[in-house]
């Protein structure tokens, strides 16, 4: 042990009731129970505080878990669309028809979808403890909409691929909107 840790733990002995366990002269109990260092991290120091994570959310009203649950079946219905008519209809997407290898990439763009859909269920379910998904499906809904649009003025993505990317677009702006409202101040 570090002398400057050292020193702390044995002014701490010195003042707890608690006996060092034999062929120990500092005591774990005498380590854990000492003053905190200056500069060490809440968490680090033990105690209440380190259970309570710092939550930047407040708690959603019924209103917003609905929304946050339409959300989710939005990527639900999006994934399930994409897996079908990749194979059905690719014209449909404004793509040419796949074969195995890029049939893997479009089924990872899915699951992916899909995941996001459960993320955003789960902050429905509790959102002062699953925030995170909104903020980063804000981001990413939105990359996912200037993407399209601009495959779209370009030609290459069809009329149905950018209104699903419009829904991702207003999802985006709502989740955005329900994070600042519900911040904690």
């Amino acid at each position: 042990m570090p002398g400057g840790m050292r020193r702390r733990a044995l002014a701490a002995r010195r003042h707890s009731s608690t006996p060092a366990p034999p062929g120990n002269s500092v005591g774990r109990a005498a380590f854990l129970s000492a003053a905190p260092v200056r500069g060490t991290p809440g968490f680090l120091q033990g105690g209440p505080q380190a259970a309570r994570p710092v939550t930047p959310v407040q708690p959603a009203g019924s209103g917003i878990r609905a929304f946050l649950y339409v959300a989710a079946s939005f990527n639900f219905v999006a994934a399930a669309l994409v897996v079908v008519l990749v194979r059905v209809a690719p014209h449909a997407l404004g793509i040419e028809p796949m074969r195995g290898g890029q049939l893997f990439y479009a089924d990872l763009v899915a699951l992916l979808v899909a995941g996001f859909g459960v993320g955003y269920a789960l902050a429905g379910r509790d959102l002062a403890r699953y925030w995170t998904f909104l903020a980063l499906g804000a981001a990413l809904k939105s990359g996912v909409a200037l993407l399209v649009l601009a495959y779209f003025a370009a030609g290459q993505s069809a009329l149905l691929i950018v209104l699903l990317a419009a829904g991702d677009f207003c999802f985006a702006v709502l989740f955005v909107l329900i994070l600042r409202r519900l911040r904690a101040s």
